[in-house]
C-alpha cells in the first residue's frame, strides 16, 4: 500500500456487506478498471453467459444516468451555473458536456423529478417520482423510459416544446 494511504477498515458485526468492494481508487478509476476487466471476460463466457453479460452491461449506463441526475441536482441546488457565469444549469451542462440544449434541459428536468431534494430546513426529501428513481438507479429502466414516464400525458413534442418540423 502506498505511503500515506490508510488501509481499509474492516467492519464486523451484524451488517450485511454483501456486494461492498473497497478500493483506494477514485470512482472513475475504479469504473475504468472494472470495465477493462469486463471487456476481457466477455470472450471467455459461453452463450448463456454472454447474454447475461449483455443484460448486465446495458444496466450500467442506466445506473450511471441516475448518478448523473444526482450530480445535476447538486449543481442546481448549489447554483453552480450562475457562479460559473452561465444563465442556468441547462446552459452549464450544454457547454461543459457538449450536449444539445434539448438534452441538457432533459437532464435538468429529470434531475428535478428523480433526484433527492432538500427542504429549506436542510432535510433530505424523497424524489418526486421515487419508484421511477429507484428503477433507474437499479438499471431496470433507462433515459428513454424516463422520458416517457416524465412526459406529461397528452403532451406532444410540438405542443409542449413549441417546435414544429413544418415551417
Amino acid at each position: 500500500m502506498p505511503a500515506g494511504v490508510a488501509s481499509p477498515e474492516v467492519v464486523r458485526g451484524g451488517c450485511d456487506n454483501g456486494d461492498v468492494i473497497e478500493t483506494q481508487l477514485n470512482p472513475r478509476q475504479a469504473m475504468v478498471a472494472c470495465l477493462a476487466q469486463w471487456r476481457h471476460s466477455i470472450v471467455d463466457c459461453d452463450d448463456a453467459g454472454l447474454q447475461e453479460n449483455v443484460r448486465d452491461i446495458e444496466s450500467v449506463p442506466r445506473m450511471m444516468y441516475s448518478v448523473m441526475l444526482d450530480a445535476v441536482a447538486e449543481l442546481e441546488s448549489r447554483n453552480v451555473a450562475v457562479t460559473a457565469g452561465f444563465r442556468n444549469t441547462k446552459q452549464l451542462l450544454a457547454g461543459m458536456l457538449q450536449l444539445s440544449p434539448t438534452e441538457a434541459g432533459a437532464r435538468v428536468a429529470h434531475a428535478t423529478q428523480l433526484a433527492s431534494r432538500r427542504a429549506l430546513t436542510g432535510e433530505v426529501l424523497a424524489p418526486l417520482l421515487p419508484n421511477t428513481a429507484a428503477a433507474l438507479a437499479a438499471g431496470q429502466i433507462g433515459p428513454a423510459q424516463v422520458r416517457v414516464i416524465t412526459e406529461p400525458i397528452g403532451c406532444s413534442y410540438t405542443t409542449c416544446h413549441g417546435w414544429c418540423g413544418a415551417s
